[in-house]
């Protein structure tokens, strides 16, 4: 083997070894990665029920339907349904 060889062979061999000792940092930690909001924007958030004296609010963020009584023309709170994922549209 000549001398030119040789170098080049233990070339590649330092560059293989020192390649091979480059680590890359893996994060674990769901904090260190990037947000994605999966959240499907509302098609149908609200509607009111046939007899006009309830109002039901698709609450996307919460995967619940808060539900409002709307007979007296001031919407009180009257209670909710947790429905799931990601309720998009509220129709009867």
């Amino acid at each position: 083997m000549s001398l030119q060889k040789s170098a080049l062979s233990f070339l590649v061999c330092q560059f293989i070894l020192i390649s091979a000792s480059i680590t890359v940092p893996v994060s674990t930690n769901a904090a260190d990665l990037p947000y994605v909001n999966w959240e499907n924007h509302p098609v149908h958030p609200l509607d009111i029920n046939p007899s006009g004296d309830l109002l039901a609010v698709a609450h996307t963020a919460d995967n619940r339907v808060q539900l409002f009584d709307i007979s007296t023309g001031t919407p009180q709170a009257v209670g909710h349904v947790l429905v799931g994922l990601g309720p998009v549209q509220e129709r009867q």
